[in-house]
């Protein structure tokens, strides 16, 4: 089963594509839902300016910008620390 993450990101942000890059670099397999926060005010609200955020949906964890492969990892893992 591969793990799936969310990516709050907006239009026109280069550092949401520098997320995407690191992303793919941590895993190819990863699901990567993307959410645009200016479609949606609660979020707007939630991440204003902190946008690229990755969270895992099933855990409160989540990671602002930067972040690179071995925090997505970390992210990804289940809470007792092992990949799917």
């Amino acid at each position: 089963m591969a793990t799936h993450l969310i990516l709050y990101v907006k239009p026109g942000c280069h550092l949401c594509d520098e997320a995407r890059v690191s992303i793919q670099m941590a895993d190819p397999n990863l699901v990567v839902e993307e959410k645009d926060i200016t479609k949606d005010a609660g979020l707007t609200a939630r991440f204003g300016n902190r946008i690229p955020v990755l969270e895992h949906p099933h855990t409160d964890r989540a990671l602002d910008w930067p972040f690179g492969p071995p925090d997505i990892d970390d992210l990804a893992a289940d809470p007792a620390g092992h990949r799917p």
